[in-house]
């Protein structure tokens, strides 16, 4: 055999060998190879569709109002609204919407009758990067301004029960006689009274004090700013003048 003849038996082998290494790559365990193929693209598909544009409807969100200083809200506006938001579908599903909070900005309004429009550019939340607020049901809120006011009112007390027979009430001193209260003015101006909480007259024979009652304010607009006072009940014998 020849040189040269050798050499091209040599690359033929070559070839051969390099054919049969190309089958067995692709060839051989080829169900192997399948099963990698499908986790790949798997997950290739669960991170693609992680990152594509999805909304979540949120019901029962509560509404709250930021007033300029010196102003109240004087009607009964709804504190609740249905919020849509759109992100991607991993910060969705990431979000915490225990305690989420919407907050609407009222701080440019005047006082007045006011529809104010719940548009997304108006209204705020803490959300996470890449989540933004689409769409806030209803899109309006009917709202009464009116400038906050103090002023002080009497306070009445409050009793439970009655006496036991035999005694009576005397007489009742109540320490600060009248308390401070803030609130909307057409409510502050409109309240004549403060009551304390109920004090029991259940076996009560002698004159006693109670100290640090809570005041109750019918207006649930209004509020006590001086929120307890001290009272002294005398009770005497029935019969004694």
């Amino acid at each position: 055999m020849s040189l040269h003849e050798a050499d091209e038996r040599s690359i033929g082998n070559q070839m051969l060998e390099a054919r049969r290494w190309a089958r067995a790559l692709l060839l051989d365990d080829w169900g192997l190879k399948l099963l990698a193929l499908g986790i790949t693209l798997a997950l290739w598909y669960g991170v693609m569709s992680g990152r594509e544009p999805a909304a979540i409807r949120l019901r029962g969100i509560e509404l709250v109002y930021l007033l300029p200083d010196g102003m109240e809200i004087s009607n009964e506006p709804r504190d609740e609204v249905q919020v849509t938001l759109r992100g991607s579908r991993q910060a969705l599903d990431a979000l915490n919407i225990r305690n989420m909070v919407a907050s609407v900005n009222l701080r440019d309004h005047k006082i007045g009758e006011r529809v104010v429009r719940l548009a997304p550019e108006r209204v705020t939340m803490e959300l996470p990067d890449g989540v933004q607020i689409e769409k806030i049901e209803p899109g309006t809120v009917p709202l009464r301004l009116e400038p906050s006011i103090e002023r002080e009112i009497e306070v009445r007390a409050q009793f439970d029960g009655e006496l036991p027979v035999g005694y009576k009430m005397h007489g009742v001193q109540i320490t600060p006689s009248k308390i401070r209260v803030r609130g909307p003015e057409s409510h502050v101006s409109k309240l004549e009274q403060a009551l304390t909480e109920p004090i029991s007259f259940e076996g009560r024979t002698e004159s006693f004090s109670d100290t640090q009652i809570a005041v109750v304010i019918p207006d649930k607009k209004v509020a006590a700013l001086d929120a307890v006072v001290n009272v002294r009940i005398e009770i005497v014998p029935s019969n004694e003048n």
